[in-house]
């Protein structure tokens, strides 16, 4: 492994060297240098998923097609936005006075690496101390970023260039950062500490559940709203704090077919499996669904085609399903030249719970803005409600917790304008030896306070199903 060390070193101390020379010709340029070289050391993905706890921030992303994923490290350069004005900012900052991206990813032209990895909250107004360690808008460029596709490994390593950089300085980060990795051993046990207690579930609790449900069916019947997805919080306490090797692994492991991710930043850890995505870009081309429309699932053929059928002939949930496809079109229409909706209403399964699912496909105008298009679509019906302003004024009212990350969004861009973003649900954050779950559902006229109370408890067991 020495000689690939060595070797990585010296091509990327001549591919910095060329930069730098090219830099040094203007005095104030400010630049985010950006290599890229393959490491298929055996077993160096799980060495890389060990090493996040070694790090103050450190980000995990695994698509839900798991097509690609990867672990980041350290910030080089962050956008932190809080505030209503959140998403204008980030656009802002990104277009003046950036420092542009110098690479050579001229030589992976078939790939579509993230820049920047994070996380937005819910709404901006919607955060407590559980949530103290994470601002209302949270993108940084990682230092370290290691990528698998396809049982290819490839280290992504970025740095910050102005008139203080040393190469010599950055060539030794590399070389040290390569050495711990190696020497890193993942651990052979990745069991999970044991539930010792679950609060959130009393006589009290679903008391306030039933109230709320019946208050917002008047509020439907009166005609103030269409939908609402009320939202529960529940604490467990665990016998000890997890790792966030071990939160992984037993995703990787338990929860397929979902959007794996870990957001670790100071002493607190958001991470969950959301079914969810809110879309991805490549190449001026949008993809989308809408998921909306929940059933149990059931390890018996027969009886999970039973339960399928139900829930394709519900008219609640159909209907709820409906708002959602709507409300995406309608928006894409705002930025696409051409929407296609699959023709086909289908059913997305995942271990213990499935949705009524329908793709959708967007291309984009040439004069597209990411973060535009997040603040029309996002937060959908599917996490908020309909009309989207008034359900958010309810949620504000009804809800006693703050949703922080929970039904936000994770995931990562670049400045290709390519990006893949994540609704944060079926998630949690980890304090210490406390895990904070939140699960909700979406409330509409027909809705059964007892029936809602169960499909949260289902959707909870996405999280403490990696704890049995």
């Amino acid at each position: 492994m020495e000689e690939t060390v060595n070797k990585v070193l010296i091509d990327y101390t001549n591919f910095l060297t060329n930069k730098v020379t090219t830099f040094k010709k203007n005095s104030n340029i400010c630049a985010i240098i950006s290599y890229v070289f393959e490491l298929n050391e055996i077993g160096v993905f799980d060495k890389s998923i060990t090493y996040l706890d070694n790090n103050n921030t450190s980000f995990y992303f695994q698509n839900n097609l798991e097509e690609y994923r990867f672990c980041a490290y350290n910030s080089i350069l962050s956008i932190n936005e809080n505030g209503k004005e959140r998403y204008a900012k980030i656009e802002k900052r990104l277009k003046s006075n950036f420092p542009f991206v110098s690479s050579n990813l001229e030589n992976y032209t078939d790939e579509n690496f993230p820049l920047f990895v994070g996380s937005m909250k819910f709404t901006v107004e919607h955060s407590d101390d559980v949530w103290k360690n994470f601002n209302d808008s949270d993108w940084f460029i990682p230092e370290f970023v290691v990528y698998e596709k396809e049982s290819k490994v490839r280290l992504i390593y970025n740095c910050y260039y102005d008139s203080t950089f040393s190469s010599t300085v950055n060539q030794k980060k590399l070389r040290s950062y390569l050495n711990k990795l190696i020497e890193t051993v993942a651990p052979s046990e990745c069991k999970l500490p044991q539930i010792r207690v679950i609060n959130g579930n009393s006589p009290k609790e679903k008391k306030k559940w039933t109230q709320d449900i019946n208050y917002i069916k008047e509020l439907i019947s009166d005609n103030e709203i269409d939908k609402l997805v009320l939202s529960r919080k529940i604490e467990i306490v665990l016998s000890e704090k997890p790792t966030s090797f071990q939160i992984i692994k037993n995703l990787i492991e338990k929860q397929k077919n979902s959007f794996l991710f870990l957001y670790k930043n100071g002493s607190e850890a958001f991470f969950g499996a959301s079914p969810e995505l809110l879309f991805t870009i490549k190449n001026k081309t949008l993809f989308t669904e809408a998921l909306a429309g929940t059933a149990p699932i059931s390890d018996n053929i027969e009886e999970n085609k039973n339960l399928e059928s139900i829930l394709l002939s519900s008219e609640k949930e159909i209907n709820e399903h409906k708002t959602v496809v709507e409300h995406i079109e309608s928006v894409l229409n705002n930025f696409c030249s051409e929407v296609v909706l699959s023709n086909d209403v289908g059913v997305k399964k995942f271990n213990t719970i499935q949705h009524i699912w329908t793709p959708i496909t967007g291309k984009l105008q040439s004069n597209y803005s990411i973060f535009q298009i997040v603040d029309k679509l996002f937060p959908t019906p599917a996490v908020c409600g309909a009309p989207k302003e008034s359900a958010l004024t309810y949620i504000k009212k009804i809800e006693e917790h703050k949703r922080g990350l929970y039904s936000g969004i994770v995931g990562w861009f670049n400045l290709n304008y390519n990006c893949e973003f994540s609704v944060a649900i079926r998630s949690g954050v980890i304090s210490d030896k406390k895990l904070y779950a939140f699960a909700g559902c979406g409330i509409v006229e027909a809705s059964k306070p007892e029936t809602e109370f169960a499909e949260t408890n289902l959707k909870f067991n996405t999280l403490l199903s990696l704890f049995k």
